[in-house]
């Protein structure tokens, strides 16, 4: 099972639109593969195979999905995980599209499309579903490229004759394993249309042989060049200019970051946390990666790290060689959550054990000023107010 990508497909618009050198930079590299992006996509397939075949995410734990050379096993996390969507995906309104390949040539090129996960319409309304199983990055549907590229898609293949500029368009993330992530937009036809004239102007612009690499959090997020090596002089100076320092500042015997900067310079350095610690780890990487090659690395070493767990090469064939000799006690137990639980009892039973359970509450996190969700109001403001 291997997902098959359009050169300027909406899964990269975020690159190629921020950065219209990102597709020279990119082209001949290879394709990342890592058993996270791998766990992503049987995700995906699990999910389309419930909403297209009426299978609920618990049915499956056991199942075992070949992705780019991983074996992905469904477990009870991931089934946890994909249940709320499908839920609200089956209970949404409308006539239902399952994973969609959508032609987007029209604005893009010749030959350019998008694999779209979930998709509805009504006679008053369309809607795209998008299912992002990453929980390190939270991910918004505000403005976001890649869903306003399929819903153009989509758009154009399902309801082409509605031509109100002020028709409703859905765009909904689902991303159940990251704080912070997911949630849904409203946004217009009109709107839409205006995108795909800037989404048409940014692929014309990554044909010039000499077009101009701009970093960005957005664009280089996915890039394959910041990654590659060689690395991206361009992605280095803008996380050096992030922590307020230049290439010469480098030499320097100790480095002094900044601690008192502006609420707006802050927010700016806060905002791109992900891609500085990325870009550090990136360099770690390097590193390590020439230290034991024998490269120059400065005046840093490689030497032995701490010894990583045993595991089970064959986990079936471990069972087996035990069960003579430890029986049962080869496996341990764990209380199944009160979430698992609650699948199993009446709502009366789960009132009984009400006093044993602990709830789950919200954590405070930072977000962009856009998010539609309401801020926390601040504890004077509270105080006042009941005063």
């Amino acid at each position: 099972m291997t997902a098959a990508h359009s050169p300027l497909g909406p899964s990269g618009a975020e690159t190629w639109i921020g950065c219209p050198g990102s597709v020279n930079a990119q082209r001949g590299l290879p394709d990342d593969t890592s058993e996270f992006a791998a766990e992503g996509t049987a995700a995906h397939e699990v999910a389309d195979l419930c909403l297209t075949l009426g299978f609920e995410p618990h049915d499956l734990i056991g199942t075992i999905w070949k992705v780019d050379g991983f074996a992905i096993e469904v477990e009870d996390d991931m089934a946890e995980a994909l249940s709320p969507g499908i839920d609200w995906s089956r209970e949404y309104p409308g006539t239902f599209y399952g994973e969609h390949k959508v032609d987007l040539s029209h604005w893009l090129g010749e030959g350019q499309f998008g694999t779209l996960d979930r998709g509805w319409t009504t006679d008053d309304s369309l809607a795209i579903g998008d299912l992002k199983y990453g929980r390190g990055i939270p991910i918004s549907p505000v403005e976001n490229k890649q869903l306003m590229l399929y819903a153009l898609g989509f758009w154009k293949a399902k309801c082409p004759h509605i031509t109100d500029p002020d028709f409703p368009i859905r765009l909904v993330i689902d991303q159940p394993r990251c704080v912070g992530g997911g949630g849904e937009w409203m946004t217009t036809l009109g709107r839409l249309w205006e995108f795909g004239e800037e989404a048409r102007a940014a692929a014309l612009a990554t044909e010039d042989p000499n077009a101009p690499r701009i970093a960005s959090a957005k664009a280089c997020q996915w890039c394959k060049r910041r990654k590659a090596p060689g690395g991206c002089e361009t992605y280095d100076e803008f996380n050096l200019d992030m922590l307020g320092l230049k290439f010469d500042d480098l030499d320097d015997e100790e480095i002094m970051l900044p601690r008192m900067l502006t609420p707006e310079r802050r927010s700016i350095v806060l905002a791109h946390k992900s891609m500085i610690t990325n870009w550090l780890e990136t360099l770690h990487t390097d590193c390590l990666t020439d230290a034991l090659r024998g490269d120059p690395t400065g005046n840093l070493k490689a030497v032995e790290g701490r010894k990583g767990a045993d595991k089970w090469y064959d986990k079936s064939a471990a069972e087996d060689a035990l069960m003579p000799i430890l029986g049962e006690d080869r496996f341990t137990k764990k209380l199944k959550s009160p979430t698992q639980v609650g699948k199993e009892l009446s709502p009366e039973d789960m009132k009984a054990l009400d006093s044993l359970i602990e709830r789950g509450t919200k954590k405070p996190i930072l977000v962009p000023e856009a998010d539609a969700r309401p801020a926390i109001q601040p504890v004077e403001t509270k105080f006042d107010e009941e005063e």
